[in-house]
């Protein structure tokens, strides 16, 4: 099972370029379609191939098949919106995917080797699923502490505005609120 322990280090940073940038321009979107496309295609060609497989070899492949269309979709779409819900389906996407594969691949054997092989699977899907809720609970603190961190810094900008007068001080609040969002 693949797992992806890197988006644990970068929520911030993930939701801070969901932040800055909060609209996709249209070169995002046409990307976002063409990877969309290539998941469609690359999915119609691999179960092409799984259809000269028969039996557990061809359920492996097609299930293989719909995890890979179905995690690159998610992944297009949590580079195109790159926020916490996106990510996390994404996540949720692949380990759903992996656990279906898993749970074929058990089905070739048989007896206690295939109650281990899908005790197995079933741990490995419920961790990566619980490092998904994580991961939301994880980005969900990172953006509630940047907001309250913005919030302080124009407080305390404000209070340095209140030590002009006049026009000077209408800029240093109107620049305030520009720099830190606020309307």
């Amino acid at each position: 099972m693949k797992t992806q322990l890197w988006r644990f280090a970068v929520p911030a940073c993930l939701l801070a370029v969901s932040y800055a940038a909060p609209g996709a321009d249209d070169d995002a979107k046409s990307y976002h379609d063409a990877n969309v496309q290539r998941a469609e295609d690359s999915y119609e060609a691999q179960k092409e191939r799984c259809k000269q497989l028969s039996g557990n070899k061809r359920d492996v492949c097609m299930a293989e098949a719909r995890r890979d269309e179905r995690t690159e979709k998610a992944d297009a779409e949590a580079a195109y919106k790159p926020n916490a819900d996106h990510i996390t389906d994404e996540m949720t996407t692949r380990a759903d995917g992996d656990y279906k594969v898993a749970k074929e691949k058990c089905d070739a054997k048989a007896g206690n080797d295939k109650d281990i092989c899908l005790k197995d699977a079933e741990a490995a899907h419920t961790k990566a699923i619980a490092d998904a809720k994580a991961y939301r609970k994880s980005a969900e603190a990172h953006q509630d502490a940047a907001k309250k961190s913005m919030d302080a810094d124009y407080d305390a900008a404000k209070e340095r505005c209140e030590n002009y007068a006049g026009e000077t001080r209408d800029t240093c609040l109107s620049e305030a609120r520009a720099r830190y969002g606020k309307q």
